[in-house]
């Protein structure tokens, strides 16, 4: 079988769980029911690689679940790279607050927004020159 990409891939039986991590020792998944309230936490297998996987029977798609990194279950993005481009949902409020990409592949997406994201770090006069 080929390797999978991070995220749920329901199939007909269940559904496989895969995440990457390279600071968690270990990764589960929490599964909840319709009014939010879990209901399991499953232990993903370590694959090598950093990676984390788990065929988990019975659990379709649609069904709700956050992965728990060491113990810490993961928050829901707050916004999507788009959202914050746009001024839909504000950035940070505070230099103590830390931004997470959660780089989902869509390539386009990210060349599409780039350049806005680009003029406004100009007007601003803000980021930083990394060297290539």
């Amino acid at each position: 079988m080929p390797t999978r990409l991070p995220g749920a891939h329901p199939d007909a039986a269940g559904t496989t769980f895969v995440a990457w991590s390279t600071v968690a020792r270990s990764v589960a998944v929490r599964l909840f029911d319709e009014a939010g309230r879990a209901i399991r936490t499953e232990p993903l297998d370590p694959r090598g690689d950093h990676r984390f996987e788990r065929h988990l029977e019975g659990v379709k798609a649609g069904a709700l679940y956050k992965l728990v990194l060491d113990g810490d279950e993961t928050p829901d993005p707050y916004a999507d790279l788009g959202e914050l481009a746009t001024g839909q949902k504000p950035g940070r409020g505070s230099e103590a607050e830390r931004t997470l990409a959660i780089n989902l592949g869509l390539a386009m997406d990210d060349m599409a927004i780039a350049p806005e994201i680009y003029r406004r770090a100009r007007e601003k006069g803000i980021g930083t020159w990394l060297p290539l």
